[in-house]
């Protein structure tokens, strides 16, 4: 949330280091080796403080929280890999979303993880409302269904039409937007309802708010059929009110992003990993400014 930290899955890139996913604070050019033995989807959520910092992915269901000293615990949280996590904002509780369609709610207090409640039913992903005790949750068969802190029940939509594999909030809490498993993007109303269908197709892993909640950042996808073949794997920011595409950062040919991040101040930064000539990675990491376009900080190499 500070913007000093962002965690990769480097599995692929020898030379950057043979831990796997690490967590770089490109402040200070530091890194924090998380391990090579993590699946291929790897679930990550810093708690609001940047304080500490929840990892899965393996197969055996186990989360793991790291402080800022880098000790870790771990926690059997379910019985299958845990795919999706996020932390609610005043740090209190973390959402895990597992691949069999479990989600449980859990209290974190001191690095510890007590449970609360595991909903029922069969879930997708959950998504924790900003400035309130509430959060959501699309099962399996697409309905949507509002929680209160304590996992109860309290609301729930008709069946949608779409299946999502991310939710996200704006900051103040106020919209709702969500990637769906076709690649569209979607902007949906506090009864589920899905309100407007955004411009283009995206990689269906990752969209981020703006800190000012006006935009949206994603990634386009290879697959597209209304983004141009130059426009693949290319940053796309969206306003949230028309879901028009007000700026594109195209990926250069040796470029292929996978993060998208924001800064407090609202100018995004976007990290990728190089490839040389004859199509490899050539193993480094750099972040740019959205604004100025320009690279900044020292690459990871």
């Amino acid at each position: 949330p500070d913007g000093n930290q962002i965690v990769f899955d480097l599995r692929k890139a020898e030379t950057i280091t043979d831990n796997g996913a690490i967590v770089w604070n490109w402040r200070e050019n530091e890194i924090t080796p998380l391990g090579q033995d993590y699946a291929r989807r790897l679930a990550v959520a810093f708690s609001p403080d940047s304080r500490s910092l929840a990892t899965a992915g393996l197969a055996d269901g186990i989360v793991r929280l790291r402080d800022e000293s880098g000790a870790s615990v771990e926690f059997k949280a379910h019985q299958s890999q845990v795919v999706n996590l996020d932390f609610r904002e005043n740090g209190s509780q973390l959402a895990t979303a597992s691949s069999d369609g479990t989600v449980r709610i859990w209290s974190v207090q001191s690095q510890e993880l007590t449970l609360i409640k595991e909903l029922p039913g069969s879930f997708r992903s959950v998504a924790f409302q900003p400035e309130s005790n509430q959060f959501i949750g699309q099962s399996t068969s697409g309905v949507l269904q509002w929680f209160n802190s304590a996992g109860d029940s309290i609301n729930q939509s008709q069946t949608s039409p779409v299946l999502f594999n991310a939710m996200t909030f704006s900051p103040d809490g106020q919209q709702l937007v969500a990637l769906a498993e076709n690649k569209t993007l979607h902007s949906l109303t506090f009864t589920g309802e899905l309100s407007r269908k955004f411009e283009g197709q995206y990689l269906p892993s990752n969209v981020a708010f703006s800190p000012n909640g006006q935009q949206v950042a994603v990634i386009g996808s290879d697959a597209s059929n209304s983004l141009e073949p130059s426009d693949s794997k290319a940053i796309k920011i969206l306003d949230v009110t028309s879901g028009k595409v007000v700026k594109s950062l195209p990926a250069m040919q040796t470029t292929s992003f996978n993060r998208v991040i924001w800064k407090p101040d609202n100018r995004i930064l976007y990290a990728s990993l190089l490839r040389g000539v004859d199509g490899e990675t050539d193993n480094s990491v750099r972040l740019w400014d959205a604004v100025s376009e320009q690279q900044f900080a020292t690459p990871l190499t």
